[in-house]
């Protein structure tokens, strides 16, 4: 292509680094996006970060993400965020984790995130950085989000078969934290019209994570998945 006299552009480079990802040469992408080959965004260093973290080069994966903050000049989005959290829980540091996320909410707040989040520290029952995550979403500013809620909590407790096979006072005690007698929850964190009032939304997830049909023998946590391709398109539909 080059020697043709056509330059490639951010879209034909990323997809040769995913290439090169793939084929576990992830120093040689690291390389040739730190020189400076070609112009990077974004989906440039997300993939970077994905791949270290699936490769199990975890500081790797964090060199990169502090390198896109401070030396890139490109702005982290909710997806560096996302595979960031994901892959700080499964190194154990959840309190970097949790760190990680309420600096997002600098931003703004993202359910998928939280959900994220969430799902791994039910896993490995750290409930008081759940209660750091949830009392943070508060100091921004935000409301009680049912919706948020229903998938980061509720269902993150559910799907462990947390309330069936191990302790749901955990789960009445995170409630209890959050959705004290005076909160109130909203159908949206945008939004200000009131859904219920915290103790009636508590007594709905308790009595939906007991019931919820679960099967403990498969538990599977993969990876977060990331597709590049997606994601570029995203931003030149919008003209990010």
């Amino acid at each position: 292509m080059i020697k043709k006299g056509i330059v490639p552009n951010t879209r034909t480079f990323n997809i040769f680094i995913h290439s090169l990802c793939i084929r576990g040469k992830l120093s040689v992408a690291k390389n040739m996006v730190y020189n400076q080959v070609f112009p990077a965004n974004v989906v440039t260093y997300n993939t970077l970060i994905h791949w270290f973290y699936n490769h199990g080069k975890f500081s790797e994966a964090e060199e990169v993400f502090m390198y896109v903050k401070e030396a890139a000049n490109i702005v982290p989005d909710e997806v560096t965020y996302t595979i960031m959290v994901d892959g700080l829980c499964r190194q154990g540091k959840f309190d970097k984790a949790t760190a990680c996320y309420k600096e997002y909410l600098k931003f703004r707040l993202s359910k998928d995130l939280l959900t994220v989040l969430v799902k791994r520290l039910v896993h490995s029952d750290r409930i008081w950085n759940i209660i750091d995550a949830l009392r943070e979403i508060e100091r921004q500013g935000f409301v009680h989000d049912i919706s948020a809620f229903n998938s980061a909590i509720s269902r993150s407790f559910s799907r462990d078969g947390y309330c069936r096979y191990r302790k749901i006072s955990d789960l009445e005690f995170l409630l209890d934290a959050i959705l004290g007698p005076d909160k109130e929850v909203y159908s949206s964190h945008k939004s200000k019209e009131k859904v219920n009032h915290g103790q009636d939304v508590k007594r709905y997830f308790l009595e939906f994570s007991v019931n919820f049909k679960y099967d403990p023998v498969h538990i599977e946590f993969p990876f977060v998945e990331y597709d590049p391709y997606m994601q570029q398109d995203h931003i030149i539909k919008n003209g990010d």
